[in-house]
């Protein structure tokens, strides 16, 4: 009985693991295309020789 419980506490586990996965590299994925358009409004402030 103490090995089914903790194969359920594990697959429950693993599941709430990979839905958190997903969602953190949805939410880089949204921060990567929004960076795109902000960065290109940016001025240039690479340093020149003087």
């Amino acid at each position: 009985m103490t090995g089914v419980l903790l194969l359920v506490t594990g697959a429950a586990s693993a599941g709430l693991a990979i839905l958190g996965a997903r969602w953190a590299l949805g939410f880089l994925a949204l921060l990567g295309v929004l960076a795109v358009p902000v960065g290109r409004t940016l001025p240039d402030v690479s340093a020149s020789p003087s």
